[in-house]
């Protein structure tokens, strides 16, 4: 059972540490939004930077780890989703702390400034996981529309 995976990096279960123009902007109180962070790269899709490299680099690490464990211990998990076969939901590895510290600390207050107009109070639920893409593994996800009112994309890939 993922329950009984010892981790790598245990502090990712509690912790995410961010980029250090996100840090800068939390240290500062949110003072001044960081409009110059903030990529518009669509019609309402926006990139911007989360993570610091070290966070981004041990996910990388843990989930090398979780996947070596799981095919050594034959362990099943639930796929994330309908449309992915590869991948963890991370509150089934007792990870979903950090990623609520994410959405109330940065995610939720820089919705409610570049979606002001349909997002007016703090968001409040998640559904974090991972996929994998990759030649052995789901090669790209289709066109689809997600049942939620924001969806944050990290990549923990090399690319």
């Amino acid at each position: 059972m993922p329950s009984d995976y010892i981790w790598l990096y245990p502090e990712l279960q509690h912790h995410i540490e961010y980029h250090p123009s996100i840090k800068k902007w939390l240290d500062n109180g949110y003072q001044t939004f960081p409009v110059e962070l903030i990529q518009q790269i669509h019609n309402d899709i926006y990139q911007f930077p989360i993570l610091s490299q070290d966070c981004v680099d041990k996910w990388q690490r843990e989930l090398t780890h979780f996947r070596r464990w799981r095919e050594l211990h034959d362990v099943d998990v639930m796929v994330p989703n309908s449309m992915n076969n590869y991948g963890v939901i991370l509150s089934d590895l007792g990870a979903e702390e950090p990623f609520l510290q994410l959405m109330k600390e940065v995610i939720s207050p820089v919705a409610m400034h570049v979606y002001s107009d349909v997002i007016n109070e703090p968001l409040t639920k998640i559904h974090p996981f991972v996929v994998e893409y990759g030649n052995h593994s789901d090669r790209d996800l289709g066109f689809h529309v997600d049942a939620s009112d924001i969806t944050v994309n990290l990549c923990l890939g090399d690319d």
